[in-house]
């Protein structure tokens, strides 16, 4: 079943002149699509579970640490998580890979959790873009 905040995000990005996928997989539903940033290749997944507008949005995994560089990029994504409110850092713990987090509170309405996906896809992206030159110098240096 694709939900009501799938159907209204799809829509916006229509409007945008975005493209983008809609998938559905049991109770989720949600719109995929991809972007290159800065030479930064990006997936955005933004997730619906049920019929309240509870966005989930998920990044691919864009930055992967090295084993001997997990300690310091683990201390280094909580510095994130600090700075960044609403967006979350996380790593894999077995492969070091970091993707990130972001949710839409369920309050939102109908008429304005399109807005929020987009203008939280382009957060994400700014918030990435600052992000990413300090983890790659972490990693090769």
């Amino acid at each position: 079943m694709v939900h009501k905040a799938t159907k209204i995000i799809a829509n916006k990005l229509r409007e945008q002149n975005l493209k983008f996928d809609i998938q559905e997989s049991g109770d989720v539903s949600g719109v995929i699509l991809g972007t290159v940033e800065d030479g930064i290749q990006l997936q955005y997944r933004m997730l619906s579970q049920d019929e309240n507008n509870d966005v989930s949005i998920y990044t691919n995994e864009f930055v992967q640490y090295p084993p001997n560089k997990k300690d310091f990029g683990l201390r280094q994504i909580n510095e994130f998580n600090k700075n960044y409110r609403f967006a979350k850092f996380v790593m894999d713990p077995d492969d070091g890979a970091v993707h990130v987090e972001y949710f839409i509170p369920m309050s939102i309405g109908d008429a304005e959790v399109g807005d929020a996906a987009v203008e939280a896809m382009i957060r994400l992206v700014q918030i990435i873009k600052d992000a990413y030159p300090q983890m790659m110098k972490s990693i090769w240096s």
